[in-house]
């Protein structure tokens, strides 16, 4: 009778010692995030940061058209990153060219390939339709793409510039719907994204953009061709000045099946460097 007793106790003993380490082991591998896991996460958040780079792009493009002399003819400084009027690769057409008639479609054609002081090609068309001049509170311009290249990545979706701006502060809310950026492997990501930018500096001086200073607050979502999605909210200020194309300071957190990944975009520097922070990993990307 003890025998059967002791052998009753060992077996019990066993049961619960192996469901403790089954429980364990289930914890541990839940908790546990797969390197794959973490590149797909760490991929998402440079797509993120490829993204604002190229509509940033468009809403400079659209800007400073809107800033040319009849919404179009731009004479001096030209477009952002462009040849100036004096031999310049690219046209701008206005419809209609009527003075202060509106709505106002703008439409700027790199033809077959068109390469800027900013050493990017760009190729097909932006076409931007203007309710009113982009300067006055209330206005804005939508903007829409016609096989539209830069450097071999298609860019895709409809980019939205509000006036949203109060008599002590210049500022634009800007949308990206159904945005797609397609790869020159054919890979492609979504981006939706919406976002508040602000003119901090040199709003005394709109004809001399080198002085601005911008602070851009808002969020972002995803999707890449593999079907993976995610989320990111600018949770630190992102700057931008006029004098740099690239993000100088700032920092974006991006969620991805509760991964969550940090891209920091630096210290103030101007250059196309960022940071991205995966489960403790940290590596550099370069922005194009």
């Amino acid at each position: 009778m003890k025998t059967v007793n002791s052998l009753t106790k060992i077996l019990s003993a066993l049961l619960i010692l192996g469901i403790v380490t089954f429980v364990s082991c289930k914890k541990e591998s839940s908790t546990t995030t797969s390197q794959d896991e973490i590149n797909t996460t760490s991929e998402a958040t440079t797509n993120d940061a490829a993204a604002e780079v190229e509509y940033n792009d468009v809403y400079d493009n659209v800007v400073n058209i809107n800033a040319g002399e009849n919404l179009g003819i731009v004479d001096g400084g030209g477009i952002f990153g462009r040849e100036d009027s004096v031999g310049r690769c690219f046209t701008v057409t206005v419809s209609p060219a009527t003075v202060g008639v509106f709505p106002k479609t703008v439409t700027i054609d790199f033809g077959a390939g068109c390469t800027g002081k900013d050493g990017r090609t760009r190729s097909g068309k932006i076409i931007s339709v203007f309710t009113g001049h982009l300067a006055e509170p209330g206005q804005s311009v939508t903007t829409t793409f016609d096989n539209y290249y830069v450097d071999s990545f298609k860019i895709e979706g409809t980019h939205k510039i509000t006036n949203v701006s109060t008599s002590n502060n210049r500022s634009f809310n800007v949308t990206v719907v159904n945005g797609k950026i397609t790869k020159p492997n054919g890979k492609w990501f979504t981006w939706n994204s919406d976002r508040t930018i602000v003119q901090v500096e040199g709003n005394g001086s709109p004809r001399w953009p080198f002085d601005d200073k911008f602070e851009i607050t808002g969020s972002k979502s995803g999707s890449n061709s593999e079907g993976k999605t995610w989320s990111a909210t600018i949770v630190e200020k992102l700057i931008r000045t006029g004098d740099c194309r690239w993000i100088k300071k700032g920092v974006v957190s991006l969620t991805r099946n509760n991964i969550i990944a940090t891209l920091d975009y630096g210290d103030g520097t101007c250059d196309n460097k960022a940071t991205i922070t995966v489960n403790g990993q940290t590596k550099v990307i370069i922005l194009r």
